[in-house]
């Protein structure tokens, strides 16, 4: 088992996959600490190395509100200022 020290908001199953490790079942992260089961300690560290967290990132998923407010600012139905509205957030509730 090969462990480094990782910032948590870092893409840690990529890290893990781009050092031979793509079933994550065999991550654990504690306390800094990325221990990934199944490769080797070099391994490890090179796709660290490798890792860019500006484009690796995780991306964040929209949420179905921002997905809806999306689709009907596009499909002319709403308007800029009615999306930025509150009454929208509390009709979706």
């Amino acid at each position: 088992m090969a462990k480094i020290t990782v910032n948590p908001a870092y893409n840690l199953p990529l890290i893990a996959e781009n050092a031979g490790q793509s079933d994550i079942e065999k991550l654990l992260y504690r306390d800094g600490e990325l221990y990934v089961e199944g490769v080797s300690q070099n391994a490890l560290d090179g796709a660290l190395a490798a890792y860019d967290p500006e484009i690796d990132a995780a991306v964040a998923k929209p949420s179905d509100l921002d997905i809806l407010k999306e689709v009907l600012r596009e499909k002319g139905v709403i308007t800029e200022k009615e999306i930025s509205d509150k009454k929208l957030v509390l009709m979706a509730r």
